[in-house]
């Protein structure tokens, strides 16, 4: 059964994933903005539901929102095709900047998700 929830879960986070892409394009100076907003909103989502679900032993539930949902919606190898992409273009400040940008605010978020929804429970 929870290969199930993490099935609809991966299903609706990809096809959530596809219209951050639509929605949001690259720049014109060609960093992936879609890519990036999803990593770090990814992030901030995965930090507030492991408050939320923390005490849970609702596994089910995790499967679907942590592992399928935002397992489907962030993109770690879509950031990484990005990267070799920028770097292939030979756009090797926007690269930097998109590692440090990616790496630092997607860690940020999950500890600001995380202890957003904790005060906001309390």
């Amino acid at each position: 059964m929870t290969l199930l929830f993490i099935a609809v879960g991966g299903a609706l986070g990809s096809l959530t994933r596809y219209l951050f892409g639509v929605l949001f394009h690259t720049t014109k100076n060609g960093f992936p903005l879609s890519t990036f907003l999803v990593n770090v909103l990814g992030s901030f989502i995965i930090g507030a539901i492991f408050y939320l679900l923390k005490d849970s032993n609702n596994e089910n539930l995790k499967a679907l929102l942590m592992v399928g949902f935002l397992g489907g919606f962030t993109t770690f190898s879509a950031f990484s095709i990005d990267l070799m992409n920028l770097i292939y273009d030979k756009d090797y400040i926007i690269s930097i900047l998109y590692v440090l940008g990616t790496v630092s605010f997607s860690i940020i978020s999950v500890f600001l998700g995380f202890w957003m929804t904790k005060f906001l429970s309390a």
